[in-house]
């Protein structure tokens, strides 16, 4: 019961997220663009922190003052 309770979860977090980034680009936001290059460059950004717990608290309707990212890796020709 509990994994499936937990598979539930992250299916939220990630539709959540994908809302909005999608969201945020509407806005003329940087934040999907920036991934998107990342995405191009054949690297791995993930998002962590503040924004994930407020999107799953309290939805789409809360604005965040930072989006937190970190790279898997990053070439150095960045």
């Amino acid at each position: 019961m509990a994994e499936n309770s937990n598979s539930n979860l992250k299916a939220a977090l990630r539709r959540r997220t994908a809302e909005f980034i999608a969201a945020e680009a509407a806005h003329r936001n940087p934040l999907k663009p920036l991934l998107q290059a990342i995405g191009r460059l054949g690297e791995t950004a993930f998002l962590f922190g503040g924004t994930l717990r407020d999107l799953m608290l309290r939805g789409l309707g809360h604005d965040p003052h930072d989006v937190d990212i970190v790279v898997a890796k990053l070439t150095p020709d960045l």
